[in-house]
């Protein structure tokens, strides 16, 4: 996670672009990890959606998952991604209670699942459940 609660809404600058810094936080991140002596197969990366993000980077995140999934040091690795009724997802569909923004979390968790999500976190689990395995079905089979 970039900064603490406290400070990350103001870290979501990525002079280097948003993709090629998240990719590399990551790699570093799983690295000292390795050398903590943490197995590779016990590792999962989460990008951490709406943290020290904002707006539209979200969204990039969703539509660059296969290259993520492929940057050097991260392959092979488990993706988790959280959307479930984040504050973008009510920015773009004009949803302010967050509980009401099931449609909108559906739309974000079928990108996941084509961009090659591995888990994700939901709130609504029944709907998610179906919305998952359609997308699985269409994406992946």
């Amino acid at each position: 996670m970039r900064g603490t609660p406290a400070t990350m809404s103001s870290l979501n600058e990525y002079p280097d672009g948003l993709i090629p810094t998240l990719a590399e936080e990551l790699r570093d991140r799983v690295k000292a990890a390795e050398e903590a002596g943490i197995r590779r197969w016990r590792i999962i990366l989460d990008p951490g959606m709406g943290f020290a993000k904002v707006g539209n980077q979200n969204l990039d995140i969703l539509r660059h998952m296969p290259a993520l999934r492929q940057w050097p040091g991260l392959e092979g690795l488990p993706w988790l991604l959280g959307s479930s009724r984040k504050s973008f997802v009510g920015k773009i569909t004009g949803v302010s209670n967050p509980g009401d923004r099931v449609f909108g979390t559906a739309a974000t968790v079928t990108a996941a699942v084509q961009g090659g999500a591995d888990i994700v976190r939901v709130h609504d689990v029944l709907e998610m459940a179906q919305v998952v395995l359609m997308a699985d079905a269409i994406y992946r089979h």
